[in-house]
């Protein structure tokens, strides 16, 4: 009896880590996510670099020694936020290359003009 009981008490409370462990990813994932959400248009190639390390912190440190012990329905949840950081992500480098087209179409356009009002050109 007092085997069982122990099985079980020991279940429990292994149980309870992971639910805690997953509940703290969960978190530390949101907070993030929120903080980009707030200032990813004003970041930096370095911030994204600390914002990456801090991401990819949170994934081998924090989820994947317990991603075995979740169920379908906390790994979901993860698996969302995961997705959402990314897809942040990938919309700021295509904001960063419009912006870069953008200067890019501007010079252009410059060049063109200066060279077709340079008249030694067509002589």
């Amino acid at each position: 009896m007092k085997q069982i009981l122990f099985i079980f008490i020991s279940f429990f409370i292994l149980s309870s880590c992971t639910s805690y462990k997953q509940k703290e990813v969960k978190n530390n994932l949101e907070s993030l996510i929120t903080d980009i959400e707030k200032n990813n248009s004003n970041y930096t190639e370095q911030d994204w670099e600390t914002k990456n390390k801090e991401f990819d912190i949170i994934l081998s440190k924090e989820y994947l020694p317990i991603k075995d012990k979740l169920n379908e329905e906390q790994r979901l949840e993860i698996n969302r936020l995961i997705g959402k950081y990314e897809a942040i992500k990938i919309k700021s480098g295509i904001n960063r290359f419009k912006g870069i087209l953008k200067d890019g179409f501007q010079q252009l356009e410059s060049i063109i003009t200066e060279l077709s009002n340079d008249t030694t050109l067509l002589k």
